[in-house]
């Protein structure tokens, strides 16, 4: 999920009604960027983005080493 929109004009990417098909397809496996290219703007909008997946029952994202898909709990990160 790219969030890089969110604070300029209101959407992620993709918008939530598409993440919201995916998790109801069964979809779980999710990463968040928020496309900075300057440091003040690394992970804008995430708690936006935390929010919107724990509210639909997801509450973890993944990021991959070796291309294998590593589990991380956002639970705890909001809320």
């Amino acid at each position: 999920i790219n969030s890089s929109c969110i604070s300029d004009y209101g959407f992620m990417m993709p918008s939530e009604d598409i993440i919201k098909k995916y998790i109801d397809m069964g979809g779980y496996l999710f990463t968040y960027g928020s496309d900075a290219h300057v440091a003040k703007n690394a992970a804008s909008c995430m708690d936006e983005v935390y929010k919107l997946l724990i509210n639909n029952g997801i509450n973890s994202l993944y990021y991959y080493k070796n291309r294998q898909p590593i589990k991380y709990n956002i639970q705890e990160e909001i809320l």
